[in-house]
């Protein structure tokens, strides 16, 4: 009895992790050809409206995915999306720090009623570092350092 009820507490463990694994998708997205997480092709950055500004970095997030921009006019705008070190290091390209001014290329993007500006592009100096695919009739804007498009790198 002891047997029957260790394998089926196993079988059952195995069960669950497995389907984690499976809703995770290993970072392949999973959102339709779009890949912005609606399954219909539509890309949710790419449902955003367009936004330009330059400014000063005045803050760079711990965890490195995003970064608090001062802009010429005084007002401060915390940008989103902006790639991981590695990818920025494949691009030989020196990731914005403090005190940097930078040119942000964007997208306005509605996340449940919160508006967020994710980086498509950053322009540092005379080197521009593109982030995602670009926008294409509501589609594109997937990140360029994820999967197969980590090695169409420019």
């Amino acid at each position: 009895m002891k047997r029957v009820l260790t394998g089926g507490m196993l079988a059952a463990l195995v069960l669950f992790l497995s389907a984690g694994w499976g809703l995770a998708g290993n970072g392949k997205g999973g959102g339709g050809q779009g890949g912005g997480g609606y399954g219909t092709g539509v890309s949710i950055i790419c449902s955003g409206a367009p936004v330009e500004f330059t400014g000063v970095v005045s803050d760079v997030s711990y965890a490195g995915s995003g970064m608090e921009v001062t802009k010429n006019d005084g007002s401060v705008v915390m940008v989103y999306g902006i790639g991981p070190y590695r990818y920025w290091d494949l691009l030989e390209i020196d990731r914005p720090v403090v005190g940097d001014l930078v040119t942000v290329l964007g997208m306005e993007v509605d996340f449940n009623g919160t508006l967020k500006i994710v980086a498509m592009s950053i322009k540092l100096g005379d080197q521009t570092a593109q982030l995602r695919e670009a926008c294409v009739d509501g589609t594109g804007g997937q990140p360029l350092w994820r999967g197969a498009r980590q090695n169409q790198v420019q």
